[in-house]
Parts: structure tokens; C-alpha cells; sequence
């Protein structure tokens, strides 16, 4: 499953390779009704961070589900990043 292989590559420190993975994913025709693989391509533009993505994620997660994305956290930036 897509989202056990991009865990597997996000712990083996691959987070680029694990968004592309899930990115394609939410591209493909069966897969993007796979929810899980939204969130957790929010979890890791969350932890980039790039707001700039997530907002964009944001948008068409809010289309495709009818519903509202998870919120952007200010504050896991500042535990993840104290400087």
C-alpha cells in the first residue's frame, strides 16, 4: 500500500521520494479517493515546512472532499525549528 511505503521512506529519510509517492497517488484515478495519502502529504509539508504547497494541497482537499483541510500549525515549526 502507498501509504505504508511512504512511512518506510519517510523513517529512511527519503521525504522527498515519500511526497512524490503520495502526490502521485492523490494524481492517480483510483487513488485519489485515498484520504489517508491527503493527510499525510499535509503531515509532511507541515513538518518541510512549506506553507506554500500545504495551501495548495489545501485547496483541492477542500474540493475533492468537501470538507475543510487540516489546520497549518505555527507551532510545530517552532518544536521542530527552535531557532
Amino acid at each position: 500500500p502507498t501509504a505504508q511505503e511512504a512511512a518506510i521512506l519517510y523513517s529512511a529519510n527519503h521525504v522527498e521520494a515519500a511526497a512524490a509517492l503520495l502526490r502521485w497517488e492523490i494524481k492517480d484515478a483510483v487513488g485519489r479517493n485515498n484520504k489517508q495519502a491527503w493527510l499525510m502529504l499535509f503531515d509532511l509539508y507541515q513538518l518541510a515546512p512549506n506553507k506554500e504547497e500545504y495551501d495548495s494541497l489545501s485547496m483541492l482537499f477542500t474540493v475533492k472532499f468537501e470538507q475543510s483541510p487540516p489546520p497549518w500549525s505555527e507551532s510545530s515549526h517552532s518544536r521542530l525549528n527552535p531557532c
